[in-house]
């Protein structure tokens, strides 16, 4: 059938519509916190749409409703938003991989892509910008083949949270509904577990009943965020890398800074430590908290400091060692499960699987070994501090800077 020339217009002013909105977005998204992690993935793909929608106006063939349809403006638009309005946004669009529980409904290694991670990792939110009554449908069984279902993908989602805790508490997950969710939806995920924001809406009327035995009635139907208010739990132990514990004792930090050094690392370090001393930063961390540390960690901190260390750094580790509790080894399974490479080594791995095990904050100066288990998709509860190295036995080749 003919188009008409209204209809032409239509779908063109609806194009135009939409470059607008994609190069509005394209503008606020460069306007976000650079630091955040993904920025520069949700710029490439609003960029990625625009060149669409641009080729569209090129090409000599009629316009589709089916090219406008499937644009996912939409979708990026609510995560653009939400990344202005939240809190503590560290990234977008990260992907994170579990392996679900021996008694879930999927057996195999998955993984789910977050939107926007807020409240410095402890909030996960899923943009959802579908149609209501489409979700609706789907939800009820009522969908086409194919058809992804809400209520499955936020299983998955709480599953992931458990594997991926943040100062061992699971994140919030919060299912973002731009065009809003209906009522019974609503509360079906809530009793998931789910934080839902968004309008509610009423069921769609006249469709059959509900077939799915999740979405009874709730008592309590509470839809304000709890992302925010959630109480994060108090950690009074912190678990000591064999790296803190040389920072801790070393000359460098108790007063023997004021050297220039033969050694380029040793002279960089004595002057970060002039500029900013490290050891009142430990000791204001370490006030209140049990001190651990782990077999492995204690034998190598050992070895190295009866090596390289001058007197007074062994009597500070001798005094050290009467105030920590040493624990067994007993490494977490995710952080056995790391790939060995450069940055990450078997001791590291059971120093930090120890803390994890424990639930212990992880003091450390090894931001190599976060960085790489990060990357792997393995996000550690850690203290990070600048490096220090023992530096007593080098002080008689050092060059003393008088006191001014």
């Amino acid at each position: 059938m003919t188009r008409t020339m209204t209809e032409e217009k239509v779908l063109l002013d609806k194009l135009q519509e939409l470059q607008n909105l994609a190069a509005f977005l394209l503008q606020r998204s460069e306007k976000l916190n650079p630091c955040i992690e993904g920025l520069h993935k949700l710029t490439r793909k609003i960029k990625a749409e625009l060149k669409f929608l641009e080729s569209l106006q090129t090409k000599q063939v009629p316009i589709k409703a089916s090219h406008i349809q499937s644009t996912n403006l939409t979708h990026l638009q609510g995560v653009v938003k939400a990344t202005e309005q939240s809190n503590g946004v560290v990234a977008v669009l990260r992907t994170f991989n579990f392996s679900p529980s021996k008694d879930s409904e999927q057996q195999v290694n998955t993984s789910c892509i977050v939107d926007v991670i807020a409240n410095n990792g402890s909030n996960w939110i899923k943009v959802i910008a579908r149609n209501p009554k489409s979700l609706h449908k789907i939800w009820e069984g009522q969908g086409q083949f194919g058809d992804k279902d809400l209520f499955d993908q936020a299983k998955v989602f709480v599953e992931c949270s458990k594997d991926h805790p943040v100062h061992f508490q699971n994140p919030v997950v919060t299912f973002l509904f731009c065009n809003g969710v209906t009522e019974s939806l609503a509360k079906c995920l809530i009793e998931l577990g789910i934080d839902v924001q968004g309008d509610v809406l009423v069921d769609p009327v006249n469709e059959a009943v509900s077939l799915r035995p999740e979405a009874v009635s709730s008592s309590c139907m509470q839809l304000d965020s709890n992302a925010e208010s959630k109480i994060p739990i108090t950690i009074n132990r912190v678990n000591l890398d064999v790296s803190t514990m040389i920072a801790f004792v070393s000359a460098v930090t108790n007063g023997g800074a004021m050297f220039v050094f033969k050694d380029s690392i040793l002279n960089s370090q004595a002057e970060k430590e002039r500029r900013g001393p490290l050891l009142p930063l430990l000791i204001e961390y370490f006030e209140g908290k049990e001190l651990l540390v782990c077999s492995s960690a204690i034998n190598d901190f050992e070895k190295i400091v009866q090596t390289i260390g001058g007197p007074k750094e062994k009597e500070r580790a001798s005094q050290l060692m009467d105030q920590i509790r040493n624990v067994p080894d007993q490494p977490s399974k995710r952080s056995m499960g790391l790939k060995d490479s450069a940055s990450i080594k078997l001791r590291s791995k059971i120093v930090f699987g120890t803390g994890d095990t424990l639930k212990a904050v992880t003091v450390t100066a090894n931001s190599s070994f976060v960085r790489a288990a990060s990357s792997q998709g393995v996000n550690f509860s850690v203290f990070l501090h600048d490096s220090r190295a023992l530096t007593e036995s080098k002080e008689s080749q050092a060059v003393p800077i008088p006191s001014s």
